[in-house]
């Protein structure tokens, strides 16, 4: 194992560079070395390795139920959440730097990999910001995944302490009572095995769309992991976690009685109890979520509900969900899902709230202003100019306003990108999941109201805390 920080640099900055402290004798470092004997020149990884009497455990210097080097970080990411009163990721990279550089704090010998490479980045001068190592680059697993779900779980766990950060679901008893007539129809009185609580069910159906997991593979899921145990709140010691088919049943549930429609309007009743939702105004957008194109199935065709789109010289299979976005938070207020044909500017009578004076889109939206769901109302549309419009136009004064104006709206604009990044690439929705727009617009309800919580907590405000 190496560590290799470049100690002139870092010296002249002042950064500090030893996270190894007195373990640098188990790693090839630029400042220290084995410090032991080495019979055995390349191990299976091509590493040097100790003689076979120093041979030890990657933990050797642990006591008993002492806690590793990832469980320590956890504490300080939690200790700056709570002191900070939400995530700050300056505050938390000076935890980070200041438990990892003092000496003793740590007495945990191994030093994961991706650990060594944000420091080697940060004595070369790299900001905090930027060090950490792109985890294809390394042929370890991803460590960090480790480190942030379960952070993630545990503050989401409204028993939990760190409700106080604001990145709790304070609002679980309105979902309970919202959802409770339709799951526990008639269960009262009767015979049989009762029902799983409706929270738990719950709370497994939102762990599927964080981490884009099927019904086994979130059964398969919960049985390995701790961290998911304990935010469903399964006790393997006296009980067994609910079956696939149990989830499968629920969400068949959620899908027919549109109740995850109703999951994300809570939430968003919730978030607008807490003044973050202004209804001054709106940004509008849509964007394409892929579906199989292929024909080898039972039916031997694709699904008749999807269709195919073109955009930037390029087609597209699949379906499209419209969102409408509040202008001040950034949070979604309303969402169609539609096939992927049908142009964005049909849509824009649902996606406002009703109380806005201004609007803002992208150039799909030309000439929406003149529609006539709109003739009567006062609502101000920004639309963006369309490129080749700008490109024809003159240089000069008119057409740089006309550039800085487009550019303040693209900046406003900007806001409806987020809950896409959130969906797409934290909860790794690129595709959609089933057959027919019903049940993949459900899906997308409850996705988006989950995509807004985690938006939530990015917003400093007091109402939070």
């Amino acid at each position: 194992m190496t560590y290799q920080p470049d100690l002139e640099k870092a010296e002249a900055s002042g950064r500090p560079y030893d996270i190894l402290h007195q373990h640098a004798r188990f790693y090839r470092t630029s400042y220290s070395d084995f410090g032991f004997s080495l019979d055995d020149p390349e191990g299976e990884h091509g590493n040097t390795t100790a003689a076979l009497d120093e041979r030890m455990h990657y933990h050797h210097d642990l006591d008993a139920g002492e806690s590793t080097l990832g469980a320590g970080l956890l504490r300080v990411l939690m200790r700056s959440v709570i002191e900070r009163g939400g995530y700050s990721q300056k505050g938390f990279l000076d935890d980070f730097i200041r438990y990892m550089t003092q000496p003793r704090s740590n007495r945990d010998p191994y030093t994961e990999i991706y650990l060594r490479r944000w420091f080697e980045h940060y004595s070369q001068g790299t900001t905090p910001e930027n060090c950490a190592e792109h985890q294809r680059r390394v042929w370890s697993i991803g460590s960090v995944g480790g480190l942030v779900r379960p952070l993630v779980l545990a503050l989401l766990n409204p028993e939990n302490p760190f409700v106080a950060t604001g990145m709790a679901l304070g609002h679980w008893s309105r979902l309970l009572k919202m959802l409770g007539p339709s799951y526990y129809p008639d269960s009262l009185g009767k015979r049989g095995r009762p029902p799983i609580p409706l929270k738990r069910m719950l709370r497994m159906y939102f762990v599927r769309q964080w981490h884009a997991l099927s019904d086994e593979a979130l059964e398969d899921a919960i049985y390995d992991s701790q961290a998911l145990r304990n935010f469903v709140g399964v006790d393997l010691a006296v009980e067994s976690v609910p079956d696939a088919t149990t989830l499968l049943k629920f969400r068949h549930m959620l899908e027919k009685q549109s109740l995850t429609q109703l999951i994300f309007e809570q939430i968003n009743a919730h978030l607008a109890e807490k003044g973050m939702l202004m209804r001054e105004g709106s940004i509008v957008d849509a964007t394409i979520i892929a579906a199989p194109p292929s024909t080898k199935n039972r039916a031997k065709a694709r699904d008749p509900e999807m269709h195919q789109a073109e955009k930037g010289n390029q087609w597209h299979f699949g379906m499209k969900a419209h969102i409408g976005v509040d202008a001040d938070s950034g949070l979604v207020h309303s969402l169609t899902g539609t096939a992927a044909n049908v142009a964005d500017i049909t849509e824009s009578g649902n996606l406002l709230q009703g109380d806005e004076t201004d609007v803002f889109g992208d150039a799909g939206y030309t000439g929406v202003a003149k529609r006539a769901s709109f003739k009567e109302s006062t609502v101000v549309w920004h639309v963006a100019e369309k490129r080749g419009k700008l490109k024809k136009m003159e240089a000069g004064r008119r057409k740089d306003l006309v550039v800085q104006r487009e550019r303040v709206k693209a900046q406003i604009r900007s806001k409806v990108e987020h809950p896409f990044h959130v969906i797409k690439n934290l909860f790794r929705h690129r595709k959609v999941r089933y057959r027919g727009l019903l049940k993949n617009t459900a899906q997308l309800f409850t996705m988006f109201g989950l995509a807004n919580l985690v938006l939530a907590r990015r917003l400093k405000r007091p109402q939070c805390a």
